[in-house]
């Protein structure tokens, strides 16, 4: 394709977007509150953030529908910009930026999380970021910046965690927690699963890095009346 045509090709789906979002605001004026409400959420932010808001949200407005897209957050992120959502709920370190207009839903720190059947000493609820070293730890696939700024600052400060393993999904490595396998590190709230399973939770008291949920959208699309409605609720 030419310089010319790429460039036509491109202007070319900009207008269609507007028309598309052109006639969704159309369609709203002349129904009422009505369409689908399409989500992007990182599976933890889904399972913690989603159910209560979507049926509170139904209730008002029963002509409305919802379609909600999984994974990680860089994969939500992708289905923003993709226009396949129009927000969505994510989490990331608090020294990561994203580019998009933000509401702020919880911040929160990294804790460890350990088998109960290591017999932890209850009396201790915390431990230092040096201490990490002797544990066991298996972590999230460290293509993924949510949980690489925590190990990032580990290195930062010479400190050598011994990684026995990783993988992409959290209720997996909770369920390789609590067979006593190994411990990991994550943000407090991702332990969603915690009434099935035999973990502990162990403060980081050192830990000067956050993690931070927000519900974003792209700020260069206007937000359908649908929307809007479900930011207000947050």
């Amino acid at each position: 394709m030419t310089e010319a045509g790429a460039l036509l090709y491109k202007r070319a789906v900009s207008i269609l977007h507007q028309l598309e979002d052109a006639l969704v605001e159309v369609k709203e004026t002349g129904d009422g509150l009505r369409g689908m409400l399409s989500l992007g959420a990182s599976k933890s932010c889904a399972l913690n953030y989603l159910p209560d808001r979507i049926k509170e949200f139904r209730n008002k407005y029963p002509l409305t529908t919802f379609k909600i897209l999984d994974g990680h957050p860089y994969q939500v992120v992708k289905f923003l910009e993709e226009r396949l959502v129009e927000m969505a709920v994510v989490r990331f370190a608090s020294d990561q930026h994203l580019d998009f207009e933000s509401k702020t839903l919880k911040i929160e720190p990294y804790v460890l999380f350990v088998p109960k059947q290591w017999n932890w000493d209850s009396g201790r609820g915390s431990i230092s970021m040096k201490e990490l070293e002797g544990i066991p730890l298996i972590t999230v696939v460290q293509d993924d910046a949510v949980y690489n700024s925590f190990y990032d600052l580990c290195l930062k400060q010479g400190i050598k965690l011994n990684i026995i393993g990783e993988c992409h999904d959290a209720a997996t490595i909770f369920s390789l927690v609590s067979s006593g396998l190994g411990a990991t590190v994550m943000p407090q709230s991702t332990y969603y699963l915690k009434t099935k399973l035999d973990i502990q939770i162990v403060e980081i008291e050192d830990c000067t890095l956050y993690n931070k949920t927000s519900l974003i959208w792209d700020k260069k699309r206007p937000l359908s009346k649908v929307a809007q409605r479900f930011i207000e609720m947050f």
